[in-house]
């Protein structure tokens, strides 16, 4: 499908004799905005994430789509963020923003930046040390880097883990306010309610492999997703 945001076809990933990813095919178009990602912990959820980012290089299969081409030559379409929120913690808030601008122009990177910080409500943090703020603040942070070169598709993981029902619930909003200016989103989330009312597809991973794809309800009402969440519940990576 060449007009797929992300085509994942067979891809595997082997550390030694641990299949991580186990011929993983998922595609990812504009048709939705918000799609899911579950499964056990060590399912190869964030396996397949750091393959797709370009961290891991995949044994067999394809990574491909219009997310991952560069555009202008340097910038990706594709952002990130991680479980744990990877800021610099001695940086002010907007300095962690222009820290992914190396190859804007400055006075775009500024309008990006003063954007960004506004939209997802950090304007009154903007001058603070990052590694001050809280756990949710600073995952609105790491949202607002990967955001700064206006990708197609942004990758999360475990956006509204650990933090406050009222901050989860304002993340979610936001998310709905970027991809109603076409952003996407591929969510790694384990609060089940928050991905459900947000996503419109859903991937269910076990054991390295896909097992289930489908909408909110087709993914409830389905036996081996409820067997996974029941019985077994974790595997390798």
């Amino acid at each position: 499908m060449t007009d797929a945001l992300l085509d994942v076809r067979e891809v595997s990933v082997r550390f030694g004799g641990v299949h991580a990813l186990d011929a993983v095919s998922i595609t990812i178009t504009d048709e939705h905005r918000f799609w899911g990602l579950i499964g056990p912990n060590g399912s190869g959820k964030t396996t397949l994430f750091n393959t797709v980012s370009g961290l891991y290089q995949p044994s067999a299969g394809s990574v491909t789509g219009t997310a991952l081409r560069r555009r202008r030559g340097t910038v990706p379409g594709l952002g990130r963020t991680f479980q744990h929120p990877r800021v610099f913690g001695r940086l002010s808030v907007v300095e962690n923003l222009l820290a992914a601008s190396a190859t804007m122009h400055r006075r775009a990177a500024a309008r990006r930046a003063d954007e960004l910080l506004e939209l997802l409500s950090l304007g009154r943090v903007t001058d603070r040390l990052a590694g001050e703020l809280s756990i949710g603040q600073q995952k609105l942070v790491e949202l607002a880097r990967a955001l700064m070169r206006d990708p197609s598709l942004v990758l999360l993981d475990e956006v509204a883990a650990g933090i406050h029902p009222r901050l989860r619930r304002d993340i979610a909003n936001h998310l709905r306010g970027l991809a109603g200016r076409g952003t996407s989103f591929l969510i790694i989330e384990h609060d089940m309610r928050f991905l459900m009312e947000l996503c419109t597809r859903i991937f269910c991973m076990a054991h390295g492999k896909v097992i289930a794809t489908g909408t909110p309800e087709q993914i409830r009402a389905d036996d081996r997703v409820a067997a996974e969440y029941l019985g077994r519940g974790h595997d390798r990576h």
